[in-house]
């Protein structure tokens, strides 16, 4: 009676707690089962129920970041991105959100939970980029206008690729929908004049807000066949000119209080890590 007791009074916390690390289509089954544990495992002890949590949490997040790392897989394998671009921006927006958890006007927003998922839905804001043709995407010279509009589609593409018509948006799961912001919103403007709709302020998604920023820094820093590196210490003063224009300024304030660790992580994953 006392097993039965206890999960009675937690399996929903426990459900929770899967809810807000996952998320919804993906731990439907975990859900459903932990409903039935009353009945199903009445001489269940509290160790056996905390074993089967942690089992179905950790196959969860290993399907998320396998799912995850196969669509960069896709980037990689066309030279569109590289594995030290990936890691840099991934660091970049750790140490971001980390540091501005403790404002106040982030520090409910941004969870531990919720900074994971950012972390790791980063890599994924250019995944439309797979269906631009190379001839525009390789293309060793500054793009024309029209090959700019083309070269545009690719934030509907990813989103489209994310997206499952066959589930509602309640049912989507959580790091899907964080995904999507990156992706969506990632070249929107503070302002109102960024793409592809066109949002500004606070309208545009806060993850696409903080990838913005950091895509910026990481675009500026590295070399193209249309431009050179720029230094960090100039990169930073193009993104100060464009405070309230292209970026949230309380993002880029916080940013700048940070600019030191930024660019260290810029430093450290500069080139590729040798393989073992």
């Amino acid at each position: 009676m006392k097993e039965k007791n206890f999960i009675f009074k937690n399996s929903g916390r426990v459900r929770k707690y899967i809810h807000d690390k996952i998320n919804p289509i993906d731990t439907l089954n975990s859900a459903l089962e932990l409903e039935e544990l009353p009945t199903l495992t009445k001489d269940l002890d509290m160790d056996m129920l905390n074993i089967i949590v942690l089992k179905k949490t950790i196959e969860l997040i290993a399907t998320r970041d396998i799912t995850i790392h196969a669509l960069i897989g896709l980037l990689e394998v066309r030279d569109i991105e590289s594995s030290n671009h990936t890691i840099r921006t991934q660091k970049m927006m750790e140490t971001l959100c980390g540091h501005l958890r403790t404002k106040e006007l982030y520090k409910q927003q941004l969870t531990r939970s919720y900074i994971d998922e950012l972390v790791a839905t980063t890599p994924l804001h250019d995944i439309g980029k797979v269906g631009i043709p190379d001839k525009i995407l390789l293309k060793p010279a500054k793009l024309t206008a029209d090959e700019f509009e083309l070269m545009k589609k690719h934030v509907n593409y990813g989103v489209e690729a994310l997206k499952n018509e066959s589930y509602c948006e309640d049912d989507m799961p959580s790091f899907i929908k964080t995904a999507i912001e990156i992706v969506s919103a990632h070249h929107e403007r503070y302002d109102g004049t960024g793409y592809p709709l066109g949002l500004s302020g606070e309208a545009i998604p806060l993850p696409g807000r903080l990838m913005a920023i950091i895509d910026v820094y990481d675009a500026l820093m590295s070399k193209r066949v249309y431009k050179p590196a720029y230094e960090h210490k100039d990169t930073i003063e193009i993104i100060k000119s464009q405070i309230g224009r292209h970026f949230d300024p309380h993002i880029v304030n916080g940013f700048l209080e940070i600019e030191e660790k930024i660019y260290q992580i810029w430093c450290q994953y500069l080139k590729e890590t040798p393989s073992s």
